[in-house]
């Protein structure tokens, strides 16, 4: 009877595992398994089936442990086969993976030698897999060196296409609300971190990276936040706390200058300074952050913190304030922006102020041309038209309440009304300008009628004796900013008066030429000083240098949070792209100290998303370091192109090609609010790994992962500003996909079996390439057409490249096929000289210079291309989707495309890229030749470059 029930239990089993219920049928395995071992000792099919559900489910050690036990019991030739076949695709997972190590091999060497003795009777699979199996093992002593230098040199491969210009756009001024991470992600999205989780001896170091960190505002912010918080504690808590601020932007200026400004904060937290020198050094700090031009005893403090801080980090061991920290790699490209700011004589004040304006909403709106207005309507006539109902229907009361505002206090409403009739057109524009300019809400409208003119915020009062005629803020209104005295202080200040450098990063001739509005990050510090309750330092300053008033108040408060929490706290500065640099962090592979935290409580991405793939590089490369709490998310907005979006799917599945719902499923993301588009974007990490039952099945995640592939290598058209989307992404991180799916929970041989049926051409499947407008309508989902293979061999070289280079670091065993390279010993890097053609040169194309859009084609001859092809390889780039459709012209071999060169910059002419050395060599016998094209509007953007001119050099950096 147990014999039947085990008999039974076996047959569910191989019922269930045929229907692909893979965890079911296992546990039917497992109960046959060890009723029948109980009962039938002799039977070693038990034990097999067992290892073959287990080798599904990925659990590689229980898989081979089973495979020795059947083998124990002596199978017939047949099973045993299968047995040998199972066991070295096991152990080669289990290897590369860390499941198993050498002890493990020790213990269990003469079973395992036993059945790779039968390799020889086996088949091409069987043979294949012993193969694979012994080159991991050889390996095994040097493992953990192998699988790092690896790891490092995925680490340096090019996640994004090529850009055009290598200039990148120098962000000076933030535009988001001040958050403090400490307290959730700004007005109106209050989510209060648990303190209590942070103050044990054996807690987790609070930890916040600010990526995309722009001008600090938020680490300044969190900043306050923390001390806030820190006020609360008591002291044995105060003691266990540790705050860890990372400060990352890829722009190398942006983190100079946010470097430059904590450097002056750190002045103000020493307190060695007199009255007036504490007031130099916080105009200094106001007017490095806010203002295009400074006092001259600015520019001097400014520049002695310059030098100092050069100085410090061309030391061998940095000195600098314990609570900041540069890393290593990021000296290099800060002292770049700091050398040219302590050097470049060539710009001036008046430059600087010529080349700015500032425009409030009202003047916006105000500015409309005749033009704009016969064919839009005057915007403000409703505003107006309110505001005169408003005053038409005030009662006695309201009116009589309004007599001090217009100095006549006790007034009747009878002549208040009087005063109301003669002066009503004024009053209705007061009105409205203040709805529409908050100016008016923060007692900033007299500096910014005074700035229209003079264009410098008011030092404090305290130092208006070194700037003559300004005490004559208090005779102006908002209606005089064309006086003339005005006009005169505005001659002075141009003598006098120096440049705000750090608004420059020396990559371009002249100046920043910029018309916002300027006071909207004195409005953003105002409101985030009256929630945290940051009061001037008297109501007569405030009146005076209202703008000095709440910002230097907002950084005496960043100063007393830094002070108060002592050695609590440390900065870290990172010049860098925020996915690569992640991604060394991941692949442990970056330069911090150790002893930096590994992953971040709360991470906050502001708009880079919108740069860099949206939602699928966030879950690939940052989510994961998400600390394992409930209080811990990833946030970031869109700005970018938030009007071209029908919906938050369509956002999500531009990027993915899933649906918000379908993210927890397929890659474990909680969606903590999912408003992405008008709102935020927060998201919050599962623990890892995943149950296999709660993930997508290898069906689903075959599919999926072949729309994406699809969509990569040809994502649709691409539409001109203001409606472009930005989808850089290389097939770097198509394998860092497959690398963090195989943690998330993922067997490893799905994600291996997967990659070796594109390196083999092999992949079937019923999607095709979208041929439409991006973003994606979410319809595009359940789109399908004839079953049919797709080419991948156009992408056969940039895959073998990645994947020889970087396969002793991933977590699953890859067979390189015959004829590619199948270590990094077999890849070799080259540059080239090329030539813009007009697709770069010509300004009637207009084609934007900062995407990341440039990829490399290498083919044999442009007539074997295409026959269209005698002026131009635009027929052929166009016809790409046809081509992963599976046209079977060319023929594959006669050309390759590289999704992203490892460096390009088609202003100063210079291409590098890595490639098979074997690849390479048959192209300079056959005269192959290369050019770049763009993958948003399928043109090529360079001149031919022959094989002849390619150059071999030691490494692609």
């Amino acid at each position: 009877m147990a014999l039947k029930r085990a008999s039974d239990a076996k047959d569910k089993g191989n019922k269930l595992f045929k229907e692909g219920q893979i965890q079911e049928s296992t546990k039917h395995y497992l109960a046959a398994s060890i009723s029948a071992e109980k009962l039938d000792p002799t039977n070693p099919v038990y034990p097999s089936n067992l290892s073959a559900a287990l080798y599904e489910l990925g659990d590689y050690a229980g898989c081979i442990n089973a495979i020795l036990r059947s083998w124990s019991l002596d199978p017939e030739p047949t099973l045993a086969a299968k047995l040998s076949t199972r066991l070295a695709k096991a152990l080669s997972h289990a290897l590369q993976n860390s499941t198993i190590d050498d002890v493990y091999i020790t213990n269990h060497l003469s079973g395992i030698e036993a059945l790779e003795g039968l390799s020889s009777n086996l088949s091409s699979e069987g043979v294949d897999a012993w193969t694979l199996c012994n080159r991991i093992r050889s390996k095994a002593d040097h493992y953990k060196d192998l699988s790092r230098e690896a790891r490092i040199r995925f680490s340096r491969m090019p996640i994004y296409k090529g850009t055009p210009d290598q200039k990148m756009t120098y962000f000076m001024v933030g535009t988001d609300e001040i958050i403090s991470l400490v307290d959730g992600w700004g007005p109106g999205y209050e989510a209060p971190l648990s303190m209590q989780s942070f103050v044990k001896s054996d807690s987790l170091p609070l930890s916040f990276l600010f990526g995309g960190a722009g001008d600090a505002r938020h680490v300044f912010g969190t900043l306050i936040g923390l001390g806030r918080a820190h006020k609360k504690l008591r002291p044995p808590q105060k003691k266990n706390l540790k705050a860890h601020l990372t400060v990352l932007d890829i722009h190398f200026a942006t983190v100079a200058r946010d470097l430059l400004v904590c450097w002056l904060i750190n002045t103000l937290v020493e307190n060695q300074l007199d009255a007036t020198g504490r007031l130099e050094v916080q105009s200094t700090i106001v007017y490095i952050y806010i203002g295009w031009v400074m006092p001259d005893y600015c520019a001097a403090r400014m520049m002695t913190a310059i030098n100092e801080i050069k100085t410090r980090l061309v030391e061998p061991a940095p000195r600098l304030p314990h609570w900041l920290h540069v890393d290593t790699n990021s000296i290099g490209p800060i002292l770049q922006a700091l050398t040219f700011w302590s050097t470049d004589k060539s710009r001036t004040t008046a430059g600087m102020l010529s080349s700015h304006s500032s425009l409030s909403p009202f003047d916006h709106l105000s500015s409309m041309t005749s033009e704009m207005l016969g064919r839009y309507g005057d915007p403000l006539k409703s505003q107006r038209d309110a505001a005169h109902r408003s005053l038409d229907t005030l009662n006695d009361k309201e009116l009589r309440a309004m007599a001090s505002s217009f100095e006549i206090p006790g007034a009747s409403a009878e002549s208040v009304r009087e005063v109301i009739r003669k002066n009503k057109e004024a009053l209705v524009e007061k009105m409205v300008k203040t709805k529409l300019d908050k100016n008016y809400q923060w007692g900033l409208e007299n500096e910014a009628a005074w700035y229209k003119t003079v264009k410098v915020f008011l030092p404090p009062s305290n130092m208006w004796h070194l700037h003559p005629g300004f005490e004559y803020i208090r005779e102006i209104s908002d209606a005089t900013a064309s006086d003339q005295k005005l006009m005169a202080l505005s001659k002075s200040v141009v003598k006098t008066w120096k440049p705000n450098i750090t608004l420059l990063d020396g990559t371009r001739d002249g100046y920043c030429e910029a018309e916002f509005a300027i006071f909207s990050s004195v409005q953003q510090i105002a409101q985030f000083n009256e929630i945290f309750d940051i009061r001037p330092q008297s109501t007569a300053a405030q009146k005076d240098s209202p703008t000095f008033s709440y910002v230097s108040s907002f950084f005496d408060k960043v100063a007393e949070a830094i002070k108060n929490l002592g050695d609590s706290v440390q900065l870290e500065f990172i010049c860098g792209d925020i996915n690569q640099e992640l991604s060394k962090i991941q692949l442990q592979t970056d330069s911090r100290p150790a002893q930096f935290p590994k992953k971040f409580t709360r991470i906050w991405l502001s708009n880079v998303p919108d740069y860099t793939n949206g939602t699928l590089n966030t879950a690939i490369y940052v989510l994961p370091l998400l600390q394992d709490t409930s209080d811990s998310a990833v946030s970031s907005n869109c700005l970018w192109n938030s009007p071209l979006w029908r919906d938050d799917d369509q956002f999500c599945y531009t990027y993915t090609l899933l649906l918000p719902k379908d993210l927890l499923r397929y890659l474990g993301i909680r969606t903590i609010d999912g408003r992405a588009v008008v709102d935020l974007l927060t998201l919050g990490a599962s623990p890892l790994p995943r149950p296999l039952s709660s993930l997508a099945s290898r069906d689903e995640l075959r599919d999926w992962l072949t729309r994406l592939f699809i969509a990569m290598v040809s994502p649709g058209e691409s539409q001109r500003r203001p409606n472009f989307t930005k989808l850089p992404n290389t097939l770097v991180v198509f394998v860092a996909l497959l690398i963090e799916l195989q943690k998330i929970g993922y067997p490893s041989h799905w994600l291996a079996d997967y990659l070796q049926s594109l390196l083999t051409n092999s992949i079937v499947t019923d999607r095709m390439a979208y041929r439409g407008k991006i973003p994606r309508p979410t319809s595009e989902l359940h789109s399908k057409g004839q079953m049919h293979r797709i080419r991948s061999d156009p992408w056969l070289a940039d895959l073998e490249a990645i994947l020889a280079s970087s396969r002793d670091g991933l977590p699953f065993a890859l067979q390189m096929p015959p004829g590619l390279a199948a270590n990094t010993d077999d890849i070799g890097y080259y540059k080239a000289s090329i030539k813009a053609n007009m697709y770069y040169t010509n300004p009637m194309f207009r084609f934007p210079e900062n995407d990341a859009v440039l990829s490399l084609l290498f083919y044999k001859s442009a007539k074997e291309l295409d026959e269209r092809c005698t002026k131009t390889l635009n027929w052929f780039l166009q016809d790409i989707p046809s081509l992963v459709d599976g046209k079977p012209t060319p023929p594959a071999g006669t050309f390759h495309i590289l999704t992203g060169p490892d460096f390009i910059d088609l202003s100063t002419g210079v291409v590098r890229w890595r490639m098979s050395k074997a690849r390479i060599a048959k192209m300079r016998r056959e005269k192959w030749l290369m050019v770049a094209w763009r993958t948003d509007f399928w043109v090529e953007t360079t001149d031919a470059c022959p094989a002849s001119l390619w150059e071999n050099i030691d490494s692609p950096v």
